[in-house]
């Protein structure tokens, strides 16, 4: 499997800071939770991770196993990104990355990727600031827009990790589930229009 893009380690310091450091430094520290994410490609994805992402994801969205097969392969494209949280060899976090094409106050945008399925094994530990803020770094090096959907329960956590609520927007998603969902951008200053009728991620 190639890994792609990105493999950092962290480990957390005497101050209980996340703190970066190159892989094989972070899995030799001692005394200290060390950490690694790598990104991989939708088409790199084995069996073997893609069971791993199930059983994570269940913890917060309780679908079949056969519903969630099914999800990956209607909803990703070989290109998109699946990014995964290690301690050590066990998978604690995940989120997606699903490339997507919208238009932007009536301009087509094709530098978008659509963020997804943020979840951890467990709360509380940082583990999804860890995964949002190397996230935000990846955008923007790479000079890409992130956007995501997500209920009222967890915005704050989006707004504390710099994503943007824009207060006036006109909002035009063909397949939005409902009016509670909150739309939240990265990398962008301002958007007075923003339309997709894409795939949902």
């Amino acid at each position: 499997m190639t890994k792609i893009h990105v493999e950092y380690g962290y480990g957390l310091s005497e101050k209980n800071e996340w703190i970066q450091f190159d892989t094989i430094t972070a899995l030799k520290i001692s005394k200290t939770i060390s950490l690694s994410i790598k990104m991989f490609t939708h088409k790199d994805m084995d069996l073997y991770f893609l069971n791993q992402i199930i059983t994570i994801k269940t913890l917060s969205w309780p679908f079949s196993y056969e519903s969630q097969i099914k999800w990956f392969e209607n909803n990703f494209s070989e290109s998109d990104l699946h990014y995964l949280l290690f301690d050590k060899e066990i998978l604690i976090g995940y989120l997606s990355l699903t490339k997507i094409e919208a238009e932007i106050d009536i301009k087509k945008v094709n530098n978008i990727w659509g963020i997804g399925s943020v979840c951890t094994f467990e709360t509380g530990k940082g583990y999804g600031n860890l995964l949002m803020q190397t996230t935000n770094e990846w955008l923007k090096v790479n000079d890409q827009i992130g956007m995501l959907l997500c209920k009222d329960r967890v915005k704050d956590f989006y707004l504390k990790n710099n994503w943007i609520l824009f207060d006036k927007i006109d909002i035009r998603i063909e397949r939005l589930i409902n009016n509670e969902t909150n739309i939240l951008f990265f990398n962008i200053s301002h958007i007075d229009v923003f339309s997709y009728n894409g795939k949902l991620f």
